[in-house]
């Protein structure tokens, strides 16, 4: 115990916990707000806002224009031209904003046609593009702080940032409506970002830096479009599931199939295992996230390959780490009985999913420093494919078991699609 305390500070200072702890205040302070949420309320309340947040997750990575993942390989790219450097922070960071303004415009105007169940006030559509806009930019600047290498200097101040944002977040579930979520998920992230902007102050860019050009940023567009549809497809494949889910169990109800609450109940226990398993892939992000500067730097083939297979061996230790951890965990819960067994089942059945989105995401990495923008976005799109037949050919796709096969075929497409793409190129 005490070699480990000695060694705490070391470990605090290495790249790999500094970008954990940034990663899982930026993107998993929502995902433990919701964890939290999931034991005191109820699986209907919790499937409301999982299959909100599913929702709201394909509107982000549209909105933010694939920035936060091209930020990084555009900046590391660049680290000899500081005043390219500049430029290029300058144009990413009007991204977001841009998403925001756009998704407003839209969404304004398809409310008088919406169906009424569909339709929300504009209040609500304005603090949604708020949340937007906040989201993408706390999630840019995280990136540019990784390719810069202000990871170690930023990443206490977004935690302490990230535990009051965490808060927020609880209080709005209080108000039990969608409508106080979203207001305490708008609360949240703008104390997020107010951290992230007091601690990353002094590594913006100089001046010279901030001139605009509209033909680089016309280019950025260019390649930030591609960038997206992967991510879009990306995410569309992996809220796939919960959101078809969502949709049978509404078309079951209507139709009078079973019991409302026990159908509804489906959605939040589905809800609660596909959370676990996002919590999962925090740390196996962290893995491949950190990759990405280096595998863009390396100026030789061996180096590449070498980072290449490092990569992917760690991500895999990290999962199998992970999957054992939740399982035992899912353990205790349930027998303290703070879980239901339908929603640990649930989840255990999914944790082979995890192994296989850590091959997926490994070589989504590489495939990203290799400048090879455009595969990833086929291979979500046969996995989108895939899950959407499964739940085709069910007889009963209200069931929770019908999303627990249909998300595992669709990370088996993935993981060997992603693999062979990478491969083939490596011999190139």
């Amino acid at each position: 115990m005490r070699n480990l305390l000695q060694r705490l500070p070391a470990l605090w200072q290495s790249e790999y916990a500094a970008l954990l702890v940034l990663i899982v205040s930026i993107q998993g302070t929502v995902l433990v707000s919701q964890a939290v949420a999931a034991i005191f309320f109820d699986p209907v309340f919790i499937g409301k806002i999982r299959t909100f947040e599913s929702g709201f997750s394909v509107m982000l990575l549209i909105a933010g224009f694939g920035a936060p993942g091209l930020a990084i390989r555009e900046l590391a790219a660049s680290r000899h031209d500081p005043e390219l450097a500049g430029t290029q922070f300058r144009n990413l960071i009007l991204l977001p904003v841009m998403g925001a303004v756009i998704a407003l415009v839209v969404a304004v105007p398809l409310q008088h046609v919406a169906h009424p169940a569909f339709s929300i006030g504009f209040l609500s559509l304005a603090a949604a593009a708020l949340l937007l806009a906040l989201v993408n930019t706390v999630r840019l600047l995280s990136a540019v702080g990784q390719a810069i290498g202000a990871t170690r200097t930023i990443a206490f101040a977004v935690l302490v940032g990230a535990m009051l944002s965490g808060m927020a977040h609880l209080a709005g579930a209080l108000g039990g409506t969608l409508e106080s979520w979203l207001m305490g998920r708008v609360a949240g992230e703008t104390i997020l970002l107010i951290f992230l902007i007091m601690s990353f102050r002094r590594f913006l860019p100089t001046s010279a830096g901030w001139r605009f050009h509209s033909t680089r940023f016309l280019r950025l567009i260019a390649r930030s479009t591609t960038v997206n549809l992967g991510l879009i497809t990306r995410m569309a494949a992996d809220s796939a599931p919960i959101l078809m889910l969502g949709f049978a169990v509404a078309a079951a109800v209507h139709a009078g199939t079973g019991d409302e609450i026990a159908l509804r109940s489906n959605v939040g226990y589905f809800g609660i295992a596909t959370l676990l398993l996002s919590l999962g892939m925090l740390p196996i992000s962290v893995v491949c996230q950190q990759a990405i500067p280096y595998l863009t730097r390396a100026e030789s083939g061996d180096d590449r390959l070498t980072i290449r297979r490092a990569t992917l061996l760690r991500a895999v230790a990290v999962a199998l780490s992970g999957a054992w951890l939740i399982g035992m965990a899912l353990l205790i819960l349930t027998l303290v009985g703070l879980v239901d067994w339908a929603a640990a089942s649930a989840a255990l059945a999914l944790l082979p999913s995890l192994f296989l989105k850590a091959i997926a995401a490994t070589c989504g990495s590489v495939l990203l420093a290799s400048d090879r923008l455009s595969p990833p976005m086929w291979v979500n799109l046969a996995e989108l494919g895939a899950i959407a037949g499964v739940f085709a050919c069910a007889d009963q796709a209200y069931g929770v078991s019908v999303a627990v096969v249909a998300t595992l075929i669709g990370s088996v497409i993935s993981a060997g699609g992603m693999l062979m793409i990478e491969l083939t190129g490596a011999k190139k």
